[in-house]
């Protein structure tokens, strides 16, 4: 789980991670709240501007909606 480790070092960054599986992504969510890393999966209708790491699957990481948020995070360094 090496994107746990990139978004503890990378203080005011978030980590996207981009899974396929929805199992494998609420899995991943899980474990990184329970480490006390915030983790959400993307939704286009309430971005996850707080988390640390965001979880997407393919179809939605090309997204209009995704690209703008990504863009915004961009802007936001």
């Amino acid at each position: 789980m090496l994107f746990m480790l990139l978004a503890v070092v990378s203080q005011d960054r978030v980590t996207i991670v981009i899974v396929p599986m929805v199992a494998l992504r609420q899995d991943m969510c899980e474990r990184s709240n329970e480490k006390g890393i915030l983790c959400a999966e993307w939704d286009s209708k309430r971005p996850p501007y707080h988390a640390r790491i965001v979880l997407a699957t393919p179809e939605l990481a090309v997204t209009l909606a995704f690209s703008r948020f990504v863009k915004e995070k961009k802007r936001s360094y």
